[in-house]
């Protein structure tokens, strides 16, 4: 039996269906520049968007169990703790532009743009996959424990990415390699004071990371609102 490709995207989210074909065609113009220049010099970035991925999936999963008694505690709190541990990996790849070499570098701008491309997808992912667990934590609390959680995870992440970026940790090294972690940590507590930049870039990146969430959530809200007004009226007027 065949399926219709019509159905099965009318059946699939749009914001989905645009993340989808967003890594298809950052990983097409990857594979471009690759063939081109003969180098694997940013072949790092498909990598990161696979992660990127892995927070938003666990959130879908979390959503479609939603209401659903007969999934054991064990499974919600495993994709909850794949959510937490693998959020960071979305915006991390904002970062990936330090990679970028000097201006004069022939291929400095495309570089640019390319890394650009696979930074916003990942920053769209995030944010898709931190307004379903909002809404989930609004649903069990409250509309300011909602917020509250945003702002929380917003200062985790900006520390997860200064963990990535300066001290080398992953995801996987929760599992792999905790005494790393717990070891760097109790190092980051005792000399935070002698090094700013430990300090500055989580907060830093936790305002930029809030403030732009925030204010696609107003955008899209005042969207929904628009529409709806709209079809009270014409309902109204018919």
């Amino acid at each position: 039996m065949k399926t219709n490709p019509a159905i099965l995207a009318r059946s699939i989210p749009r914001p989905l269906l645009a993340l989808l074909f967003s890594s298809a065609l950052g990983t097409a113009l990857l594979i471009v520049r690759i063939v081109v220049t003969h180098r694997m010099q940013h072949a790092y970035l498909f990598g990161n968007l696979i992660l990127a991925w892995i927070p938003l999936l666990a959130s879908m999963l979390l959503d479609q169990w939603e209401g659903n008694g007969s999934v054991a505690h064990w499974k919600r709190g495993a994709a909850c703790a794949v959510w937490f541990f693998f959020f960071p990996n979305a915006p991390y790849i904002l970062t990936d532009l330090v990679h970028l070499g000097p201006k004069y570098y022939g291929r400095f701008w495309i570089d640019l743009l390319l890394i650009l491309f696979f930074a916003i997808t990942g920053l769209v992912l995030a944010f898709l996959s931190l307004r379903s667990m909002q809404q989930r934590v609004q649903r069990r609390l409250n509309w300011f424990a909602g917020w509250l959680f945003v702002a929380a995870m917003s200062l985790l992440c900006g520390l997860g990415i200064y963990a990535g970026r300066f001290l080398r940790w992953n995801s996987w090294d929760v599992v792999a390699r905790p005494w790393l972690i717990v070891n760097d940590l109790a190092e980051w507590l005792l000399t935070w004071f002698y090094r700013p930049l430990s300090i500055a870039f989580p907060l830093l990146f936790a305002i930029f990371l809030f403030t732009v969430y925030l204010t696609l959530v107003a955008i899209s809200t005042g969207e929904v609102i628009r529409k709806d007004s709209g079809q009270a009226g014409e309902s109204s007027a018919a």
